[in-house]
């Protein structure tokens, strides 16, 4: 058998051909994957935006910004409750936002601060609703001073503003410590 001129040239175009699809399949895989990954990951904000807050009960919302799960807690002294909060951004800027008792008072009108609330910061973009599952820890001798009225409150800030307040949500509380 013999090889002539014309055989070699086939040969040589048969591999450049194959190249060329081999270097166009993998710029297509790349393409594919690429268009996925951006599709999974625009999907996890639409998700994010959609679910109001960790507690899914909550509703928070321009017409009612704070929604709380229950106004009263009760729990044993020396242990810990939890409370779900959600809040609602209505301002056109995106706010940090924390949860904390305040103003807690006893039923002889004695003010009471040993109430221990664990909450992170929420960042909330305009028209998004964030929320919190609080654990509050009920100190030893809680029971002995029972029942408390607290103020639960959302204070919102940023750094533009001039004193960082933006908007500041609040809820009465009630905490019965049982011994």
């Amino acid at each position: 058998m013999r090889i002539t001129e014309g055989d070699r040239s086939a040969a040589m175009q048969l591999g450049i051909s194959t190249v060329v699809i081999l270097v166009i399949a993998m710029v297509m895989i790349g393409a594919g994957i690429s268009f996925i990954r951006t599709i999974f990951s625009s999907g996890e904000q639409v998700i994010t935006k959609s679910v109001p807050s960790e507690d899914l009960t909550l509703d928070a919302s321009a017409n009612n910004p704070l929604d709380v799960s229950k106004t009263q807690i009760k729990a044993q002294q020396g242990t810990s409750a939890s409370l779900q909060v959600g809040v609602y951004n209505y301002k056109n800027e995106r706010v940090n936002a924390t949860a904390y008792l305040d103003e807690c008072k006893n039923s002889s009108d004695k003010s009471y601060d040993d109430f221990n609330v664990v909450a992170t910061q929420k960042t909330l973009e305009t028209g998004t609703t964030g929320g919190w599952n609080l654990l509050f820890n009920l100190p030893d001798d809680a029971s002995t001073q029972s029942p408390f009225v607290c103020k639960l409150q959302v204070n919102a800030s940023t750094g533009g503003n001039s004193n960082g307040d933006v908007f500041t949500r609040s809820q009465d509380l009630i905490i019965r410590a049982t011994g």
